[in-house]
């Protein structure tokens, strides 16, 4: 580690593999080799490597950490498929460990599956898309989560010409947050609200609802003011778009670009 830490590469690789000369299953310093082929550019060497680690010791930690790496590397060498195959894989490690563990958190496929389901959105892909946001409904029925992916699953349902389809969606999660008040101070069930009747093209309830949330969002949040530019533009009203542009810049301005920096922000109460 030494070695790999102050660059001297072909010395840290013999260190390592002494290291499994004597532990052969030793995944850590399986780890590292594939590591080291990685930082050398040579990635198919290192997906080899990784690879090793499931064979020696094919546990579910272990698989988590390799499809993870593999993904990566998938991704650098422009291999998409192979790359969401291990996206897939990481999602089956994940419910298998909170079906053996209900209570560990971490194993959530959810953000996998947001990757998987806008992978297959950017390549119009729509129907293999609906079903990875279904698996996030599966997965987490209700939970914003649950509500992102089934607004999405309405706004694909819309371009493919299934107008009933998104209304009985965006109907159900109306009807659910009208008998289930959400306790959020934020404003987060006005947004969801907002969100569900922009799905159904009723703009001005949208824009309603929107401008509510906007009030009562934390003032290092902002995407009740992006949703409201995006309506008013769709409306024509082009004098509140160019104020919601304005708020929008300002924001960037004083809370993104600081934090990207760097720098501190207090969180104004």
């Amino acid at each position: 580690m030494a070695y790999w830490a102050t660059g001297r590469l072909a010395q840290a690789l013999t260190h390592f593999q002494q290291a499994l000369e004597i532990k052969p299953d030793f995944v850590e310093a399986i780890y590292s080799i594939a590591g080291i082929y990685r930082d050398r550019g040579q990635v198919n060497e290192a997906i080899d490597w990784f690879k090793r680690a499931i064979q020696v010791r094919p546990d579910l930690d272990v698989k988590g950490i390799v499809y993870l790496n593999m993904h990566s590397m998938y991704e650098k060498l422009g291999q998409e498929e192979n790359a969401i195959l291990m996206l897939e894989e990481r999602v089956k490690v994940d419910i298998e460990i909170r079906s053996l563990d209900p209570e560990d958190v971490a194993a959530n496929p959810v953000y996998d599956l947001q990757r998987i389901a806008d992978y297959y959105e950017k390549k119009e892909r729509y129907e293999e898309a609906i079903k990875a946001y279904q698996r996030i409904v599966d997965f987490q029925p209700i939970s914003p989560a649950a509500f992102r992916a089934s607004i999405d699953i309405a706004s694909l349902h819309k371009k493919l010409g299934r107008q009933s389809e998104a209304i009985a969606i965006c109907e159900r999660w109306l009807d659910y947050i009208n008998k289930n008040p959400i306790r959020n101070s934020q404003g987060e069930a006005d947004e969801m609200r907002g969100r569900i009747y922009m799905e159904m093209d009723r703009n001005q309830e949208a824009i309603s609802y929107f401008k509510k949330a906007a009030a009562k969002k934390p003032s290092n949040s902002i995407r009740p003011n992006e949703y409201l530019y995006d309506l008013y533009l769709k409306v024509g009203n082009q004098k509140e778009a160019a104020k919601q542009k304005e708020i929008i810049k300002k924001f960037y301005e004083e809370w993104e670009r600081p934090m990207r920096e760097g720098n501190i922000i207090r969180v104004k109460p």
